[in-house]
């Protein structure tokens, strides 16, 4: 791979581009703006912007129709759902199916006698696009952009045959990373598997109450304007750096420049679960992570609360896996409301039952389960690997 990206970069970092062309995105592209009724379509799925993965051409979750309300616009197979709304966070992907998406979303569909659709996916996600985006978007709060502004935007792209050449790279790249992404789901499911298995769900007679042994502090209430970069402000934990299923994401820190609270900060070590959830299938909600050796000072979202044990009756590991029982999951799951984003009922969290497990069996069920997390994280770190390396090769192409 490594000999790849230097071959790629040397190719295609040649100062002879003499036959490349300049073109206005709307020559490229067409802004396709069907729009439609939920309740008067035929389509069965809806993708929201919350069903968007940052820096993915795919779309792994959506919704159907009934979930929501308002007009929407009609996507077909092949176009590529936008993130219009808020464009810094790289949201644009294929859609592999007839459906309907968000109006905050901008359907666009490639021009093929100007580009090959099979690279126009990656374009998109190029800097030199995504700068641009960026850098159009009008509002503050909600920063947006125009199509009639993005259509007059001029890119230098290559010949088609390099367009070819790169395509076949980036795709290769592409069904490697999606490979690891399925890998690594299949060890988080694997894992939360045995734990349900090693903890059994307790009966009515013999349990804690989990709010009789932890301590539960939420995260501190912030808007976008209190977002600022590692120079000036603490990492903040938030709903970004949690995975499906449980699990830390680094690349989801945020900065956070304003004021906190005491009770607001995390320590290495400490458990964390998500309170809010944007995938509707629960991927997220009431799963945990283990805050990492961050910085000296880190600060929690509103999003997410720490759990702290207040008692000799249970460890932070062992409550960690504990929150990744199916069992406990579900009724977490089954305890979140809401119609496009759910949210925990922190009433009911205090009384999920906890069973009455000595310490030394806990340390050893935490112990079979750590065992995982070497894999878990040594997938994660290839699969990001990839990830960096299509978009090196991507961004030295253009």
């Amino acid at each position: 791979m490594k000999k790849l990206n230097n071959t790629i970069q040397n190719l295609f970092t040649k100062p002879d581009r003499s036959d490349w062309r300049v073109v206005k995105f709307g020559d490229i592209a067409q802004n396709i703006s069907e729009r439609v009724d939920p309740s008067m379509t035929d389509a069965k799925i809806y993708v929201g912007l919350e069903h968007l993965d940052p820096d993915s051409i795919h779309i792994r979750r959506y919704g159907t129709p009934s979930d929501v309300k308002g007009v929407k616009l009609r996507v077909y197979k092949g176009d590529i759902i936008f993130g219009k709304r808020r464009a810094y966070q790289r949201k644009a992907s294929i859609a592999e199916f007839d459906g309907i998406c968000s109006a905050h979303a901008m359907v666009i569909r490639a021009n093929p006698a100007e580009i090959d659709p099979d690279f126009f996916p990656f374009f998109i996600h190029s800097d030199a696009f995504m700068s641009r985006a960026i850098d159009i978007s009008e509002g503050s709060l909600s920063p947006t952009i125009k199509w009639k502004i993005l259509e007059q935007q001029e890119f230098s792209i290559p010949p088609k045959y390099i367009q070819k050449k790169l395509s076949e790279i980036l795709w290769s790249t592409d069904k490697l990373e999606t490979s690891y992404h399925n890998q690594y789901d299949n060890l988080l499911k694997t894992q939360n598997a045995l734990a349900t298995e090693f903890i059994q769900e307790p009966n009515d007679k013999d349990f804690f109450s989990l709010g009789d042994i932890i301590s539960i502090e939420k995260g501190l209430t912030y808007s976008s304007t209190d977002y600022t970069d590692s120079s000036s402000g603490v990492p903040m934990i938030n709903l970004n750096c949690f995975e499906k299923f449980g699990g830390f994401n680094l690349d989801g820190i945020k900065y956070y420049g304003g004021e906190y609270k005491q009770k607001h900060l995390v320590n290495p070590g400490d458990v964390i679960i998500a309170v809010t959830d944007i995938t509707r299938n629960g991927d997220v909600v009431g799963y945990p992570v283990i805050s990492p050796q961050l910085a000296e000072k880190v600060v929690l979202s509103m999003d997410c609360c720490k759990l702290i044990p207040n008692s000799d009756s249970i460890s932070s590991n062992f409550l960690y896996y504990l929150l990744k029982t199916n069992w406990a999951h579900n009724y977490l799951y089954a305890h979140s409301n809401g119609t496009t984003v759910l949210h925990l009922d922190m009433q009911s969290l205090p009384k999920l039952k906890i069973p009455k497990i000595p310490i030394g069996q806990q340390q050893k069920i935490a112990g079979r389960l750590s065992e995982f997390d070497k894999a878990i994280l040594q997938t994660n770190d290839l699969l990001n690997n990839i990830k960096s390396m299509r978009q090196t090769i991507l961004n030295n192409s253009l």
